[in-house]
């Protein structure tokens, strides 16, 4: 190596080490003992370790709700960062101070909720939850229920003068009385990849861009007031968001996002979101997550917002048909009541047709195939709701639910209503075992293929519902009894109720692509006389049409014919009524 190179490179790695500067912590139950880099020894309050610290320190802090009394306020170049996220870890203004304040180009809050901010004169009348002043960052974090004072006051939840950047953040039920309910930009600063919903102002309910200011990625969406995105010379620095009205730029639309339970505060994209693959790469994601944790990018194109739609893991439960099923013990918790509700899902795929495979069973309801009759939603007593076998298929997916409401009982194939039974009969409202795989009382019936993504809930889930279940895993959720994904190898309860579940004989977990990524037959007929095809749409899943002269050996053909769901049935008929005498499905394409 040349010498002087090699002493320039040892000077370049010093000056690298020196800015990466020490980790220090913060903890409740920490010791509060300088110079705090355990957390043993870490500080009771943030303000001391960030006054404490130098340029380039890191200080991490332990999952809390740390009160403040006054703003915490980083003036130099740290990083504070949360070590849970900002689920567990909330800075709390106590309705009496604004919760942050940033003002230099290297300062960062990462992972935080900052809620009950409230700005008074002795800090400014600006940014109730977050105020960023030339420079910073704030990221990953959760900006709700701050007030910027009423009747002047910018940016109840953020404001940024003159620079800085808000990524990743979900901005929700934050007012003021001046100008961004949400954010309020002034000359310069960035919202990056954002959710800002539900929040009020008097001008820019959503977000003021005033003399500068840039979004791009963002959902600005459910905000109340006049006006929910107002600009000064700004319009072509507004890309790649979903707002209305809308307002010129590149990758712009107005559209309800739909989010998984907006009143319930998941603003999650749910199945068929429009804001789903619609924004633009930028080169802080590549190793970035998403606000809950997930990948950030995760189908090749980042989603709009603070949460990406993930595409999920790769396991389903594998039973051979002879001796294999999972079996979880009875419980109180797994029992609806006797006149209450109940609804099971999941998604299922046959090796060989038995003459009875019972899919998901219990003395209250069970899901199986039987020959002859297809699907089958059971009560017991042959209380039933039968889907239908005709063009059924080994080797291919479905997803099956059971609803029962008190009064109907009904079948959903494939997100689509199959069958229905007019039944006030109630549940039994016994505490028996639940089976997957097999009987629920005497084993002697066996499933052989595979089954994945099942779900009992103490409730009668909608159709709609149903749809967005056909295309996520649920592991929360209003209802939610238990949860099966087997996605760790093992039938453990990945819901809250802890209902795990034992494998039996040779049921393993296999990796197999997950049903929702592959592509999915929605339905398949032999067409003789040119009827109508009708199934059931996902809103925004493109559909195509394929042919095939045999059904035992199919080689299916590509039509070329593109359908566009819009959560309705859907019927199809010309193009391709012309070719007759042939067996035609519809298939939803993988997003």
């Amino acid at each position: 190596m040349n010498g002087r190179l090699g002493a320039a490179a040892i000077v370049l790695m010093f000056a690298a080490t020196q800015l990466q500067g020490a980790t220090r912590y913060v903890s409740l139950s920490g010791s509060n003992q300088a110079p705090y880099t355990n957390l043993a020894t870490a500080a009771t309050s943030i303000q001391q370790v960030v006054n404490y610290s130098s340029g380039g320190d890191l200080i991490l802090v332990a999952p809390g709700a740390y009160a403040i009394t006054s703003q915490v306020s980083i003036t130099k170049g740290v990083t504070l960062r949360s070590m849970s996220g900002a689920s567990v870890t909330a800075i709390d203004g106590g309705s009496q101070v604004r919760c942050a304040y940033l003002s230099q180009a290297n300062a960062v809050i990462d992972g935080f909720t900052l809620r009950n901010g409230r700005t008074r004169t002795a800090d400014g009348l600006d940014g109730g939850g977050v105020y960023i002043v030339n420079a910073g960052l704030a990221v990953n974090c959760i900006i709700t229920n701050n007030v910027a004072t009423t009747g002047s006051g910018d940016g109840g939840g953020a404001m940024m003068l003159d620079g800085g950047t808000i990524r990743n953040c979900l901005v929700a039920g934050n007012s003021g009385g001046g100008w961004g309910g949400g954010v309020c930009i002034l000359n310069a600063g960035s919202i990056e990849s954002c959710t800002i919903v539900c929040n009020s102002n008097r001008m820019g309910s959503g977000v003021n861009l005033d003399a500068g200011g840039k979004v791009v990625n963002s959902i600005i969406y459910g905000n109340t007031g006049s006006d929910n995105v107002v600009t000064y010379d700004t319009t072509n620095n507004l890309t790649y968001s979903c707002f209305a009205p809308l307002i010129a730029g590149t990758g712009n639309f107005a559209a309800n996002p739909l989010f998984v339970d907006e009143t319930g505060g998941d603003y999650r994209l749910a199945s068929g979101s429009p804001c789903v693959n619609k924004g633009t790469n930028q080169l802080w994601m590549g190793s970035a997550t998403d606000l809950s944790g997930g990948a950030r990018i995760s189908a090749g194109i980042i989603d709009l917002g603070a949460y990406e739609r993930q595409q999920e893991g790769n396991l389903a439960l594998s039973l051979d048909g002879s001796g294999d099923c999972v079996t979880v013990a009875a419980s109180a918790g797994l029992t609806p009541a006797t006149n209450g509700q109940v609804s099971v899902t999941a998604w299922a795929l046959l090796r060989a047709f038995p003459a009875t495979g019972p899919l998901v069973a219990n003395r209250n309801i069970s899901l199986y195939y039987a020959a002859g009759q297809g699907f089958i939603a059971d009560l017991g007593d042959a209380r039933r709701a039968i889907g239908g076998d005709s063009g059924m298929q080994t080797g291919r997916w479905y997803h099956v639910a059971a609803t029962y409401d008190g009064a109907t009982l009904k079948l959903y194939i494939d997100g689509g209503l199959a069958a229905s039974r007019a039944d006030a009969g109630g549940l039994r409202g016994e505490t028996t075992q639940w089976v997957i795989g097999s009987d629920y009382d005497a084993a002697t019936q066996w499933w052989n293929g595979l089954i994945d993504e099942v779900t009992v809930w103490g409730r009668a889930l909608s159709q709609a519902e149903i749809l967005d279940l056909m295309g996520r895993r649920a592991v929360s959720g209003a209802g939610l009894m238990a949860s099966w994904t087997f996605e760790d190898g093992t039938a453990s309860d990945s819901g809250a109720g802890g209902h795990d579940g034992i494998l039996v004989g040779n049921a393993h977990a296999v990796s197999w692509p997950l049903p929702w990524t592959t592509s999915l037959v929605i339905d398949e007929i032999l067409l003789t006389n040119l009827p109508a095809m009708t199934f059931m749409t996902e809103t925004s899943q493109t559909y195509r049409v394929e042919y095939s002269t045999d059904l035992m050996l199919p080689a299916w053909s590509d039509l070329g014919f593109r359908i566009l769901g819009d959560g309705r049935r859907a019927h199809a008929y010309d193009p391709w009524g012309s070719i007759t005498g042939k067996f035609y499905r519809v298939v939803a394409e993988p997003r």
